[in-house]
């Protein structure tokens, strides 16, 4: 029976549009963004698992209802939704219901009027970077690591060192983090972490299951 009900319900729901082609997070995770939120095309895919970032994204009353039915929809599935103070009022109002379907987790950075279930300590500026790094086109999974030029010593640079002569001598080794080009996206890693995490032990707030 909430099956059937289920399939009513995503029947039902205003399909929106997000602009974008999903990106994979991987374990089953797939990251979606949009810089507007509207409902007038039917290519907005559902995986079971989604990042769906709404930072800086505007959208009316009538994207925000059409969210709320979206997120209904999908009622069950792991839905991270990442927003800040600077998404669009009505989608943040949406954002802040008292009961958000199963399975939703909002997760950002928090002010006075916007407050996510996750709290992610992050500068404005380190914000807006990551999202100005997606929009130019980095991919999403580039966002999520530390320390991404940093240089391993192993056992293949140590065959080499004896091969070149240098065994037993004592060489000064560099195993400070390189420098990386793109600062890691904090909101976005911590929706990662928290999807991987759970399905550890195979629960999610909320009740939805992994």
């Amino acid at each position: 029976m909430k099956s059937f009900w289920s399939l009513i319900l995503l029947l039902a729901a205003p399909v929106l549009h997000c602009g974008s082609e999903p990106s994979d997070l991987g374990q089953g995770l797939s990251y979606l963004r949009t810089v507007t939120l509207s409902i007038d095309l039917p290519t907005w895919p559902t995986p079971k698992a989604v990042v769906l970032d709404l930072r800086y994204t505007t959208g009316d009353e009538t994207a925000a209802a059409a969210l709320t039915a979206w997120l209904q929809a999908r009622a069950g599935a792991p839905t991270f939704v990442l927003a800040n103070p600077e998404t669009a009022a009505p989608l943040r109002q949406a954002l802040s219901a008292v009961r958000l379907p199963a399975g939703t987790l909002t997760v950002g950075r928090a002010d006075d009027e916007f407050t996510p279930d996750i709290i992610v300590a992050v500068t404005t500026d380190d914000d807006q970077t990551a999202w100005n790094a997606l929009t130019a086109g980095t991919e999403p999974a580039t966002l999520i690591a530390d320390n991404l030029g940093k240089v391993r010593n192993d056992e293949a640079a140590i065959v080499r060192r004896h091969q070149n002569g240098a065994s037993g001598e004592t060489e000064t080794v560099d195993d400070s983090p390189a420098p990386i080009s793109v600062l890691p996206d904090r909101v976005l890693q911590r929706a990662v972490q928290l999807h991987r995490g759970l399905r550890v032990f195979g629960v999610f707030p909320r009740g939805a299951g992994l």
